[in-house]
């Protein structure tokens, strides 16, 4: 018993101190102007994409996108998380165009394999 308790305590230090790691990583890099930076870029860059995309159908996107969240991702989410569901409609009501956009592309169309 001694030994158990040991052992648990040994790994509750470890799971501490890694969680302690990621905490100061993402203050470090919060705090990173490179980051910041990068962060505004992103901002603007994913506002002007759906128009470079010259005049998308977005109701096919969102559609498409719909299918994709309801066929492919839903049951790996609800594989990973006991079965837990999420609401596609207001998953998908909550997506501007922009974002339609971006996902369709990034993620519907992405060449990897869901969780790649």
């Amino acid at each position: 018993m001694e030994r158990l308790i040991a052992l648990r305590d040994a790994k509750r230090t470890q799971i501490e101190d890694y969680f302690g790691t990621i905490q100061n990583q993402v203050i470090n890099l919060a705090g990173s102007t490179t980051v910041i930076e990068a962060l505004d870029n992103l901002r603007e860059s994913a506002g002007s994409y759906r128009q470079e995309l010259f005049q998308p159908d977005i109701e096919k996107f969102r559609s498409e996108l719909a299918g994709y969240y309801s066929n492919d991702f839903m049951p790996a989410y609800q594989k990973s998380n006991l079965g837990e569901r999420v609401g596609l409609d207001s998953l998908m009501s909550g997506l501007d165009d922009d974002t339609i956009a971006l996902q369709y592309q990034y993620i519907k169309h992405n060449s990897h394999p869901l969780g790649q």
